[in-house]
């Protein structure tokens, strides 16, 4: 059975990520919808990861590099990231 945190560590964090003058908050950037619909269409059939792809397809149509503490996201082609950890 996974256990989750409780909501109150990911606010903390959130708030901290916040004043984290390394992070900035982006718009959306044009071409993301076909970007994130190629990076769908290549994951294989019955792949859940709807929040990954839209991240990376974020990522790539704003030529962003994406910070994580997550491996699994260096199956999508084209996505700069640094790993954290």
């Amino acid at each position: 059975m996974t256990t989750c945190s409780p909501p109150t560590d990911f606010w903390r964090g959130w708030d901290e990520a916040l004043t984290d003058e390394r992070l900035v908050r982006v718009p959306e950037p044009p071409g993301l919808t076909g970007r994130w619909r190629a990076l769908c269409a290549a994951l294989p059939a019955g792949a859940c990861a709807d929040t990954d792809v839209y991240l990376a397809a974020l990522a790539v149509a704003g030529d962003f590099t994406l910070v994580t503490f997550d491996h699994g996201f260096a199956r999508f082609a084209g996505l700069q990231t640094e790993l954290f950890g």
